[in-house]
């Protein structure tokens, strides 16, 4: 549905109305648009009597009332804490998750807060909310992107555009072709 309606979008504007979350990207609502109303008293000179008026109004997702008004209405579990530390890496997956943080063990480093992203093509949506999430803090996290060397990491290692990101500190590396695990740990690409 998601591609249907992208493809109609290049010749005409389609104005897509849900209450589900399931149609949105909970990670970057650049287009979504949430209306209230206000509802008032009015006399009708026409029909003689009071009459209900209803006024349709943008509310700005961008403020904190906005955002939480937003996440009420689909069902979204807001945040309470930062996602984020002062020093962040995200990997692709759970396996890279495990064998840097085991690495980090047996060489005693002190590592950054790792994320998995669960598949190489999450990680814009992780970098897209957290750029989101930081706007209006003074904090600007350091996030290192950590890619595996196949064809999946090296295209999203070439689409990643570190300076799209304002509220983070996005830097992105991929793993080299003949990769070892001592050689990662002793270029201190994750420690610093």
């Amino acid at each position: 549905m998601k591609d249907f309606l992208e493809d109609r979008t290049n010749n005409s504007q389609i104005l897509l109305t849900t209450h589900s979350k399931v149609f949105l990207n909970q990670y970057s609502m650049k287009n979504v648009f949430l209306f209230d109303a206000k509802y008032r008293m009015q006399y009708s000179a026409r029909r003689k009597r009071d009459i209900n008026v209803v006024e349709t109004y943008l509310v700005d997702i961008n403020t904190e009332d906005g955002h939480k008004k937003i996440c009420e209405h689909l069902g979204i579990e807001t945040i309470t804490c930062d996602p984020l530390k002062k020093h962040n890496l995200i990997v692709e997956g759970g396996c890279d998750e495990k064998y840097i943080s085991e690495l980090g063990k047996f060489f005693g480093l002190k590592l950054p807060y790792i994320i998995s992203a669960n598949g190489a093509d999450n990680i814009f949506k992780y970098l897209e909310f957290y750029d989101s999430y930081y706007k209006d803090l003074e904090e600007r996290p350091y996030v290192k992107v950590l890619l595996d060397n196949d064809e999946k990491g090296r295209e999203v290692f070439n689409n990643i555009k570190e300076s799209k990101y304002r509220n983070i500190q996005v830097e992105k590396n991929n793993v080299e072709k003949n990769f070892r695990g001592t050689e990662f740990v002793n270029d201190k690409k994750i420690s610093e």
